[in-house]
This record gives C-alpha cells, structure tokens and sequence, in this order.
C-alpha cells in the first residue's frame, strides 16, 4: 500500500494521535508519548505500545466489509479516459480522503506509464 494513503488511513483512525511523515522521510507519532522513527514500521509499532486497542481498531477499520472497485479504459484521441466506480467502501472513509487516495494512485500510474 502507497505510504501516503496508509498515512490517511492511519490519521483516520487514530485521530488523536498526531501521524505525520517529515521531508527527512522520518514519520513522527505524537500523542501520548512523541517520537520520531525512521520507519513505518517503527510508527506502527509504537503505536502498538501506547494504544493496546490498536490492533483491534486498525481490524475494524479494514476489515469492515468488501471494498470493489471497477474500473474502465475508454481509449480516445489523444489519450484515455479513465472511469473508476468504488462500492462499499467504509463509513470511516471520508469522500474527501478517498479521493485523494484515488488521485495519488492515478498519479503513481500515470508516472509509470510515462515511465
């Protein structure tokens, strides 16, 4: 999963906790407790020390139900058209959130593609 929509999903559901990752590539976890770890693993494992639910929350939070995705590739002149449609994503997912998901995905794509 891209690292900036796990930080989303991340802020989303720990929202107490302050979740960032710095220019320096450090993600820092304040709450709590403050610290700055070199890795997502590190955040996340820190989280799992200071919040004893945490397994539990990031659980529910993903595994609310069946997300599905479709999505369709209209070629046309000068490029494509891409219709992408998302059914039962979770409560918990904001519009806003998930569309800015679904741009960083299409941005990631579209620098493959370009290469």
């Amino acid at each position: 999963m891209n690292e900036g929509v796990l930080l989303l999903f991340l802020q989303r559901i720990f929202p107490e906790w302050s979740i960032t990752k710095g220019d320096d590539g450090d993600w820092r976890v304040s709450g709590h407790v403050r610290l700055s770890v070199s890795s997502l693993d590190g955040a996340l494992d820190v989280l799992a020390v200071a919040e004893p639910e945490a397994e539990e929350r990031v659980r529910r939070f993903f595994l609310r139900g069946e997300v599905t995705m479709t999505t369709a590739l209209v070629e046309f002149d000068g490029g494509t058209e891409i219709t992408m449609v998302q059914e039962g994503m979770p409560d918990a997912v904001s519009p806003s959130d998930n569309e800015l998901g679904m741009r960083m995905a299409l941005d990631n794509l579209a620098k493959l593609v370009e290469g």
